[in-house]
C-alpha cells in the first residue's frame, strides 16, 4: 500500500515493487487460481512517481495482477466552495490517466487481458488536520481525526460517487476510506 511513498516502511522504487508484486501474485495464484490481485498504484496522481510508477509496475506484473489501486482525498483548506465541490473533476482526470496507463501496457504487451481499477481509498478529509497537531504524544485514547462534515462535503462526495459510477466498466472496487472510528 502506497509503496512509492517515502513515508512508508519498506518504501520501494516502481521496479523493485513491480518485481515483488509479480512474484507474490504468481505464487498466490499457484495456490488459488481464482483469487484476484490488486497491485499498489502510485500514492496519488499529484506526486512525482505518478504515471511512471503505474507503467513500470504494470509492465513487470501485468499477467499476474487484476487491478491497480488508486487513492484520493480532497479538502477545502482554502475555503473556496466552487473549487471544492468541483474536485470530482480532478478525480475524473486521475481515473482516466490510470486507465490510459493500463491500456498502454495492455497494447504494449499485445495482451487480451484488461486490468481494472480498485479505488480503495477516497473521501473528503481536511477538517481535522489542524486538530491532529494538538494531540499530545503518547496520550491515552485521544480523539483523532473526528471530522464533522457539512453540506459542501456531501455535495462533493455525491459527485465523486457519480464519477465512480460513470467508470463502473473499469472501477470494480471502490471503498470510501476511514468510514468507521476515524475521519467520519
Amino acid at each position: 500500500n502506497e509503496m512509492d511513498g517515502p513515508w512508508q516502511i519498506g518504501h520501494k522504487t516502481a521496479y523493485e515493487y513491480g518485481r515483488i508484486a509479480n512474484e507474490a501474485a504468481k505464487v498466490m495464484k499457484w495456490v488459488d487460481p481464482s483469487i484476484e490481485v490488486v497491485a499498489a498504484g502510485s500514492s496519488g496522481w499529484h506526486i512525482p512517481t505518478f504515471g511512471e510508477w503505474e507503467s513500470t509496475v504494470l509492465d513487470l506484473a501485468y499477467e499476474n495482477i487484476d487491478y491497480v489501486s488508486l487513492h484520493a482525498y480532497y479538502g477545502n483548506q482554502e475555503n473556496d466552495t466552487p473549487n471544492f465541490v468541483a474536485k470530482s473533476l480532478d478525480m475524473e482526470n486521475f481515473i482516466r490517466s490510470v486507465i490510459s496507463a493500463c491500456d498502454y501496457v495492455k497494447g504494449k504487451k499485445h495482451s487480451s487481458k484488461t486490468i481494472n481499477l480498485s479505488f480503495d481509498e477516497w473521501n473528503v478529509w481536511f477538517h481535522s488536520h489542524e486538530e491532529d497537531k494538538k494531540v499530545e504524544p503518547w496520550s491515552v485514547a485521544p480523539h483523532l481525526l473526528e471530522d464533522i462534515y457539512d453540506f459542501e462535503d456531501a455535495l462533493l462526495v455525491g459527485s465523486m460517487l457519480i464519477t465512480l459510477l460513470r467508470h463502473a466498466d473499469r472501477i470494480k472496487i471502490a471503498a470510501l476510506a476511514q468510514l468507521v472510528n476515524v475521519i467520519a
